[in-house]
């Protein structure tokens, strides 16, 4: 099978590929990571990038779970219309997408908070298990993605058949903000891999 997984579900499609590789033709990565820790990393410089108080505001807040209050939600709303989704008005999908979640399941898997991975997640790393592997993979990342590019980096150098496109202008949500780019890179890479789209 050709396999796509974008930010949890590249976690998983990893997880899959290191799993059972003979199952797998080639793998499509977007906005995702080969070790939550490196991302949990980069998550530390996008909120440091509001400057020293506000990163401290928001640790105090969380650490508190006081994140109802107007200053962390605006912090995160900024944070989001960076990192997140950069359209002006956001798709009703993804509105809906984002309501519909499982809060309990969000919690558990990845933390509670967007920008802090702490939940069973948190010390994933399977970059050795992928330079193993010699798939073909295209690994794709928005410009602005909140996944910070160290982790396509890290994909890019660990999977040794692959190939990076970088979606400029686009954060995590590509597929939205530029449909055409994105799904024009998924196509070629489908039809390069003697896929038959009829």
């Amino acid at each position: 099978m050709h396999i796509l997984g974008r930010s949890w579900g590249g976690i998983l499609a990893q997880a899959f590929l290191v799993q059972y590789p003979e199952r797998v033709q080639s793998i499509i990565l977007g906005g995702t990571t080969p070790s939550c820790p490196l991302m949990q990393k980069g998550f530390e410089r996008i909120k440091m990038s509001l400057g020293l108080t506000t990163f401290n505001m928001m640790n105090r807040r969380e650490f508190e779970g006081s994140t109802t209050h107007p200053e962390y939600k605006a912090a995160i709303d900024l944070l989001l219309y960076r990192h997140f989704c950069r359209l002006e008005i956001w798709p009703d999908a993804l509105k809906q997408m984002l309501s519909a979640a499982s809060k309990r399941v969000m919690h558990r898997i990845f933390g509670k908070y967007l920008f802090n991975c702490s939940g069973s997640i948190k010390d994933f790393d399977c970059t050795a298990a992928l330079s193993k592997l010699e798939h073909r993979a295209l690994i794709m990342h928005g410009e602005h993605d909140y996944i910070s590019l160290d982790c396509a980096k890290l994909l890019r150098d660990s999977l040794k058949n692959s190939e990076v496109a970088m979606l400029e202008n686009c954060s995590h949500m590509a597929f939205y903000e530029n449909p055409d780019l994105y799904h024009g890179h998924v196509l070629r890479f489908l039809l390069q891999n003697a896929i038959s789209l009829k």
